[in-house]
């Protein structure tokens, strides 16, 4: 049996995509070729660039850039393991952009 990746195991198929500035073409492609298989979390600290489709589609947006662990905490900004961390994802497998 397959599961969402929302913190029950196994994960069924997580992808990050780091830096989208609100364009949706990989997600949407991938979205197209997977389907709802996958759970997708956008992150783009410039914007809000969510959109009401996002959440049907399994698509989540989160308004975060990525940072080195080793840099000062700084707002809207995340290092990948404070990312993984806070959602829910430590220990399953990421497929990233």
């Amino acid at each position: 049996e397959q599961r969402k990746a929302t913190g029950q195991d196994p994960p069924y198929c997580l992808i990050y995509s780091i830096g989208s500035h609100g364009m949706y073409q990989w997600e949407d492609g991938m979205h197209k070729m997977i389907g709802d298989e996958c759970e997708i979390h956008i992150f783009d600290p410039s914007q809000n660039y969510d959109r009401p489709i996002n959440k049907e589609r399994n698509m989540h947006f989160h308004q975060w850039g990525l940072q080195a662990s080793t840099q000062p905490a700084r707002d809207n900004f995340r290092s990948f393991p404070q990312i993984v961390k806070e959602l829910n994802h430590t220990g399953m497998p990421i497929d990233s952009k």
